[in-house]
């Protein structure tokens, strides 16, 4: 069975980012029950659930993948482990950044690291007060 991911939504810049991990492959979340997933792959479909160190160490439910994810799987056993779940994060991050302009990149970075540009100077202004 051959599937076509871009059937699935499966867009050519999260295709290529892929590439970039060995023995891993791209599947989409199809469904989802609490934390069983069920995911279509090139290969077919296929259940898959995280595994208790990534369940661990997310941060909260929105750290989970949800139906309409591309995520990085090994059709080993199923499991995302940390370093996929890492790979995700990753890939589901830089997609967000898609169409826009350099001032927007930058305030979605700083909202991502500091919660907000005012956090950022309060940030800035601690740490000259320290030196």
């Amino acid at each position: 069975m051959n599937i076509n991911l871009k059937d699935y939504g499966l867009n050519d810049r999260f295709e290529q980012e892929a590439t970039l991990y060995e023995d891993l492959f791209i599947a989409r979340v199809t469904e989802q029950h609490r934390d069983l997933y069920k995911l279509i792959s090139e290969q077919g479909e296929l259940s898959a659930s995280v595994s208790g160190k990534f369940a661990y160490e997310a941060d909260g439910q929105l750290s989970f993948p949800v139906v309409g994810d591309s995520v990085m799987v090994d059709r080993i056993d199923g499991v995302l482990s940390v370093q996929r779940f890492e790979s995700y994060q990753k890939l589901q991050r830089e997609m967000s950044y898609e169409g826009l302009n350099s001032r927007q990149l930058e305030n979605e970075k700083i909202n991502r690291m500091f919660g907000s540009k005012a956090e950022m100077k309060r940030f800035m202004t601690s740490v000259k007060e320290k030196k």
